[in-house]
């Protein structure tokens, strides 16, 4: 039997970052409430090292200190006198209740620096905060926070483009990573939230929901010379139902859990193989149908991806045999039903009635009895459900009555003697007995043409899905 070996479909060897996603260095605003320290940024994304299996690089961590740009200005912080301070106010700031409004150039005593517009004291209007450490932030401000449109450069030379409100980086944005990453999308408190475009260095692509900076709901992600997967997601994990597409043009569509095909779904290979049924860990595992592309069916239990233990062979023509699998193979045959009404129930040798078995045709007649490699001989019993003649109880050979037997009619007429090649060897007998003819009106549709095609699909539906989110 030819298998068809399965085990070179590709697979993808992108992988996610397992920690919460990268969205830039984040303002001490962003940081609140947070129970991780969102100050330390991996420099390094993940990315596949061999192109199977992907294992993350080392993800070295900085710490950015950086000051906050709210509140009130506090003149003792002004590294310059007094008098230094006025040539700082004279661009038409003046005093309102004792605090400044208007423009101002602040020079803090920690080397930040702010220029722009100042309200009653407080950061307000559009103004440029640039850090000791080289950091700048240019857009507006209200009550002494960065609001509204805005764009915020990082030490590392990643940059910000898009709405705050109220220190924090929320609504449409753009964020553009030094590294070749690329976010467009919404933003809330710093992450990324709602709906956006993920373009990673390595151009892979995610475009869909996004919820507290992970992969979550529905989405696109595409891999470059990969393929591409569409569907749900639950933390960075492709979780729920979904489609995978290879460009080989393999396809799975179905159920996954955590990154693998698990539950109901369909397998289709490229040249147009396909399987359905229940999926484990990404191999076919329990009740599923092994389909050819001209429509040759093997149904059953699936083990780790192979046919195991009873199962049923559909073949073109819709026949079915019903038996024993073994390593995706046909071993044993138990039952036959032929696409025209006839059947067979019983023993076989390679797929052909041997030994005892019943054989029904589609009229309903009937034979019971013994079989050698396919034939009828031995002891056995015909029943024909019309016309004259009703039962046959005795031998016989090759198909042919042959030897001692009972022959009734349906008019009750009973004889008992011998036979041979379908006759009545005793003429003694008033009936005529045309067994011969009705005989081979009714001859056993053979067995062998079993087809022995069948692709294993143990091991080729493994470890599709990439191993993103995985710590």
């Amino acid at each position: 039997m030819q298998h068809l070996d399965r085990q070179n479909t590709t697979r993808i060897s992108h992988e996610y970052i397992s920690q919460p996603l990268n969205h830039g260095t984040q303002t001490k605003e962003e940081q609140k409430s947070k129970k991780r320290p969102l100050d330390e940024v991996d420099l390094n994304p993940y990315r596949p090292n061999n192109g199977v299996n992907c294992t993350p690089l080392s993800k070295k961590k900085i710490k950015r200190e950086e000051p906050s740009d709210e509140s009130q200005i506090n003149f003792t912080q002004l590294k310059n006198t007094e008098s230094s301070n006025q040539q700082h106010y004279e661009n038409k700031a003046h005093l309102e209740n004792d605090k400044f409004t208007g423009k101002i150039t602040v020079i803090f005593s920690d080397g930040n620096k702010y220029i722009g517009d100042i309200r009653v004291g407080k950061f307000a209007g559009h103004g440029t905060f640039t850090w000791a450490n080289g950091e700048t932030y240019q857009g507006g401000f209200v009550n002494g926070k960065r609001h509204g449109e805005g764009i915020l450069t990082f030490l590392n030379g990643d940059v910000y483009e898009g709405n705050f409100v109220k220190g924090k980086r929320t609504g449409e944005g753009n964020l553009n990573k030094k590294n070749g990453e690329l976010f467009e999308g919404n933003f809330e408190d710093g992450l990324y939230q709602g709906h956006g475009t993920l373009i990673m260095s390595d151009k892979a692509i995610y475009t869909g929901n996004f919820d507290k900076g992970a992969f979550n709901g529905q989405g696109t992600f595409n891999l470059l010379n990969v393929g591409s997967y569409t569907g749900e997601f639950v933390n960075n994990k492709i979780t729920g139902i979904g489609t995978m597409t290879w460009l080989n043009g393999d396809s799975y569509q179905g159920r996954f859990v955590d990154n693998e095909q698990n539950g109901k779904g369909i397998f289709i290979w490229a040249d147009g193989y396909k399987h359905e049924g229940d999926f484990e860990k990404s191999f076919p595992q329990g009740p599923g149908t092994f389909i050819s592309p001209l429509g040759e069916k093997r149904s059953g239990n699936f083990v780790d991806g192979i046919l195991t233990g009873e199962g049923t062979l559909t073949l073109e023509n819709r026949d079915q045999y019903f038996g024993e699998f073994d390593d995706g193979d046909l071993t044993s045959v138990k039952a036959v039903f032929w696409v025209n009404g006839d059947k067979y129930q019983g023993k076989t040798y390679k797929g052909i009635p041997d030994g005892k078995g019943v054989y029904t045709w589609a009229n309903k007649d009937k034979y019971e009895g013994e079989f050698i490699a396919g034939e009828r001989t031995g002891e056995g019993s015909m029943y024909w459900h019309e016309g004259n003649r009703h039962m046959f109880n005795g031998q016989f050979h090759n198909g042919e009555l042959c030897g001692q037997g009972i022959l009734t009619w349906r008019n009750g007429t009973r004889y008992e003697g011998v036979f041979s090649e379908d006759k009545i060897l005793d003429q003694r007998i008033v009936e005529p007995f045309y067994v011969k003819t009705a005989e081979k009106n009714n001859p056993i549709r053979p067995v062998e043409v079993v087809s022995k095609k069948f692709r294993k699909v143990g091991g080729s539906i493994s470890k599709f899905i990439p191993n993103f989110g995985k710590s």
